[in-house]
């Protein structure tokens, strides 16, 4: 207000380096009577540039600065064109008398005077008194004030003679009282005139708006964190720079991770016992902690985790917890930390604002009136017959009973429609203020009265004005006159920024959803919830489990254990540290702004607890005149006085006991009445002067209301908002921790079994070639010795596939083909040689020929399985767009369940694949097997 405050002396600034002149109290006020004597002279100049000198010599002496203050007072009434810079440099100069001199009652009321003055600028606002009142109240407040005598530089001797210190003492005291009363009247004078917010519709606009972007990136943030749980089972496809070795290592490595999943869903759904399953649903919390031993960078943070999360549990059994972003303290509820905030961080709201909150509707009768079907035009005339025939001391719950006569006006209709979407909207957003119930009743029986539509002792008897709906029997020019008063005074497009985005929110809801996960009563194990062996892999959120139909889903729990590969918890460690701390900036942005909106809510109650004074002091000069009136009809032939000589009479009384420190405050009263008299006025004239003023500083009050109620829903929508990014689960870390374990414990049994079944397979099929050997005939020419040698070489490079298939995991069946397929002459069947190889065939040519048949063969399983891959893929994402999209267009719907799609090993058939792929993909696919094996010659 006062511009940039003056620089406070500290206590060495006299024996700085400029090495002011110390002289006696007596000498500087001799130097500042000098420069008050250039002043009275008309040298303003010359004043100021010596009330300089002295305040730079002795920048320690209140004296000095107070007389700056007063030079500087002067020059601003005296110059125009510097009037409000030599202002705010009075205003400062007397602020600094009055750091250097807090006794000083005198520097008190010169400093408070200033303050004033600057506050009837053009340019101020009614917060400009508030500096003033608090000067004067501080003044006053002044334990043992000093002489004022003292601190007036420019005093007559005979002032000293002709009175004594308390005299002078409260002679200040009573200019002080005064002056703080003026300033109250002209600050409640300005609050009843001024708009409360003039650009509240802007700034609540770009508070949303800033709300909804925070919103934005942490969605973007959280999405980040929780799709690295995607599949991702093949690595991008082969680039063709690579050289043929390194495609096939690559070739093998992906058909080494698909065959990992396969086997894994083998032995889960052929081999593995209910009672294996279940265990692997159990984890030791020490055997989690030993399993990330091994990766030695993350091993202290996965512990820490962990054992932040049992705590978690130990103390709530719930795997939610609430951090607070300033002082990083867990809570483990909202409340708690929401209180945290409110005390430790924000503030509460003191307990003469809260006491001038607006009370909100909560009558459950107005509230069913306001939502009702039936808000028609009624038809007046067959009303009024209507209500005449009704019993007698009928009404409330009656009247809603009665069958109106309804009219087709459909101008009418539309305004009716129109007042009740408004009164729907506030009680939708809780901003609907009991003193609009209050105003809107009286306007409408003051109109239904005075028209005499309905006669007045009908609708006294039926109480018909007490419900809102009464509304519909007015026409279509009262309509309109309810219809602008909703407009202009409560805020009607603010009111729809908050419902939009309350909407939205409501749309939206809560996404999440994790897995059932407790802990066992020891705290020592964690525990899966068995209903996941049937494919019900989350709990019931976003997901809706009942689209299964009562089917088992037993691939699902494969699906979700080798989902994001097996050291996709390293990343997730990672992206839980990031997201925490992109959080804690989130929260830090929302709670800025409800610090915004907090000093908001403080400005409009100060404003209100201003206007309901302003509104009592006119109501003080109503009761007085209603009071003469009373007694006449109390006392009979009692002779009233009028209101004018009440007024007069009040007016008189006040202003003979002005100042003294017994007398109440009347200075708003007194303001009041000299209004009131500023014209001629008639008895019914005051009268209705005093409650047209009553009227509409309650109207102002109504608009403060729905103000103060907004900003309170807007400060809970951002509460709403804040909660949301410090909300976090210990499941979305937690359980990629225990995923990597039970993945770790399942490869293990796979490759045990695996080892077993191939060791006894290895055994039965040497002993089988043991007995073919025995049968294998001896000689022959050299072609049939080469066709013996090459079936020996076949016979050993079969049996080692059958090894290695045995160690991968192939089914028995797959085994038996590979027998048929790989010896035929130990099943009795006598194949001729093959033309193109009946000669001497190279160690290196079969060697080549194996290496391009495994080659083809692995790229073209690779094929196929990264063109499932991508389907799946898509497929997913376009699951997901969708259930995004639908929260966000349908309030209180529940998302989509987006159920996680793998490749289905069980069921893959590659006559299927060629099928689907077209003629042209069989053609092609068998043109090099044709070129390479062409087919044998049939047996005799």
């Amino acid at each position: 207000m006062t511009g940039k405050k003056a620089a406070r002396p500290s206590p060495s600034s006299s024996s700085s380096s400029s090495s002011p002149t110390s002289s006696s109290p007596i000498t500087t006020s001799k130097e500042c009577n000098r420069a008050l004597q250039f002043l009275q002279n008309g040298n303003h100049s010359e004043a100021l540039k010596l009330a300089r000198s002295i305040v730079s010599r002795h920048p320690d002496s209140a004296p000095a600065h107070s007389t700056l203050a007063a030079i500087h007072f002067r020059t601003a009434k005296l110059s125009k064109p510097k009037k409000r810079e030599n202002f705010v440099s009075a205003v400062d100069s007397a602020e600094i008398a009055v750091v250097l001199s807090p006794n000083s009652i005198s520097f008190s009321l010169f400093h408070a005077s200033l303050l004033f003055e600057l506050a009837q600028d053009d340019t101020a606002s009614s917060s400009d008194y508030d500096p003033v009142i608090e000067e004067c109240q501080r003044g006053l407040w002044i334990k043992n004030p000093l002489d004022p005598l003292e601190d007036n530089l420019d005093t007559d001797e005979n002032d000293a003679e002709n009175s004594t210190i308390e005299l002078r003492i409260r002679t200040v005291k009573r200019n002080l009282k005064e002056l703080l009363e003026k300033a109250k009247t002209e600050k409640l004078k300005m609050v009843a005139e001024e708009h409360p917010f003039p650009e509240l519709n802007k700034d609540i606009k770009a508070i949303q708006d800033l709300k909804a972007e925070i919103q934005t990136r942490f969605i973007t943030e959280k999405l980040s964190f929780e799709k690295m749980e995607t599949p991702s089972h093949l690595p991008p496809i082969i680039p063709d720079r690579l050289s043929d070795k390194r495609k096939l290592k690559n070739l093998e490595m992906v058909i080494s991770k698909v065959n990992t999943v396969w086997q894994a869903w083998a032995y889960w759904n052929d081999t593995m016992s209910l009672e294996a399953k279940k265990e692997l649903l159990s984890v030791e919390i020490e055997d989690l902690n030993f399993h990330f031993i091994k990766n030695k960078a993350l091993v202290a943070k996965a512990k820490e985790v962990l054992a932040e999360a049992v705590e978690c549990l130990k103390v709530t059994k719930n795997w939610k917890f609430w951090e607070c972003f300033r002082c990083g303290e867990r809570f483990f509820n909202w409340e708690s930390q929401k209180e945290h905030l409110e005390y430790m961080h924000l503030g509460p709201l003191s307990e003469e604002l809260h006491s001038v909150e607006p009370e909100s509707m909560t009558h459950i009768s107005v509230q069913q009136t306001i939502n009702s079907d039936d808000w028609n035009p009624v038809d007046m005339v067959a009303a009024a017959k209507l209500m005449e025939d009704l019993p007698r001391n009928e009404y409330g719950e009656y009247l809603k009973k009665v069958n109106w006569p309804y009219c087709d006006n459909k101008n009418r209709y539309t305004l009716i429609r129109k007042i009740q979407k408004i009164l729907r909207m506030y009680l939708a957003i809780r901003c609907f203020p009991m003193s609009l119930f209050s105003i809107l009743l009286p306007k409408i029986r003051e109109v239904l009265e005075v028209e005499n539509r309905i006669p007045k002792p009908v609708l006294e008897e039926h109480l018909f004005y007490k419900t809102l709906h009464s509304i519909c029997f007015l026409e279509e020019p009262e309509l309109k006159h309810i219809l602008d008063f909703l407009e202009n005074n409560i805020e009607v497009p603010c009111g729809l920024l908050l419902c939009n985005s309350l909407i939205a929110d409501k749309a939206r809801g809560d996404t999440n959803s994790y897995e059932r996960i407790v802990i066992s009563d020891d705290f020592s194990r964690l525990v899966f919830d068995e209903r996941m062996l049937h494919g019900q892999i989350l709990e019931i959120g976003n997901v809706d489990e009942s689209k299964n139909d009562g089917k088992k889903d037993i691939e699902a729990i494969i699906r979700w254990l080798f989902a994001g590969g097996p050291t996709i918890f390293i990343e997730k460690l990672k992206g839980w540290t990031r997201f925490r701390e992109a959080s804690k900036n989130q929260g830090m942005e929302y709670f800025k702004i409800i610090q915004t909106e907090f000093c908001q809510l403080q400005k409009m109650c100060e404003r209100k607890r201003d206007l309901l004074e302003y509104q009592k002091s006119w109501q003080y000069l109503e009761d007085i005149c209603s009071e003469e009136q009373k007694i006449k009809n109390e006392i009979p032939g009692y002779n009233p006085q009028s209101y004018k000589s009440v007024l007069l009479n009040l007016q008189k009384k006040v202003e003979a006991e002005k100042g003294y420190d017994e007398m109440d405050s009347f200075g708003l009263e007194l303001d009041n009445i000299s209004c009131i008299f500023k014209k001629p006025q008639e008895e019914n004239d005051i009268k209705s002067l005093i409650r047209v003023n009553i009227n509409q500083t309650a109207v102002k009050l109504l608009k403060l209301d729905a103000i103060i109620m907004m900003i309170n829903a807007a400060m809970q929508h951002t509460w709403k908002k804040l909660e949301m990014v410090t909300t976090y689960d210990y499941r979305s870390i937690v359980v990629p921790l225990l995923k990597s374990f039970m993945r770790a414990q399942l490869e293990d049994m796979v490759e045990k079994d695996a080892a077993e079944k191939s060791d006894a397979a290895a055994e039965a099929l040497l002993s089988e070639l043991a007995l073919d050997d025995k049968n294998i005939e001896k000689g022959g020419n050299d072609a049939r010795q080469g066709q013996g040698k090459l079936k020996d070489k076949k016979k050993k490079k079969d049996h080692k596939k059958a090894k290695e298939f045995k160690v991968t995991g192939g089914s028995e069946k797959q085994q038996e083909n590979v027998e048929q397929t790989s010896f035929p002459v130990a099943h009795g069947k006598d194949y001729p040689l093959n033309p193109e190889i009946a000669g001497p065939v190279s160690n290196d040519e079969l060697e080549n020929d194996e290496w391009e048949l495994k080659a083809e063969e692995e790229y073209r399983m690779l094929e196929m399985n990264l063109e499932f891959q991508k389907q799946i893929e898509y497929e997913a994402k376009q699951k997901r767009l969708a259930e995004l999209n639908k929260a966000e267009t349908s309030a209180g719907n529940v998302a989509e369940d987006v159920a996680f799609s793998g490749i289905n090993f069980g069921s893959f058939d590659w006559a299927d694949y060629h099928q689907d792929q077209g003629v042209r993909s069989d053609e092609k696919a068998s043109e090099p097997e044709q070129e390479k094996h062409p087919k044998a010659p049939e047996a005799d």
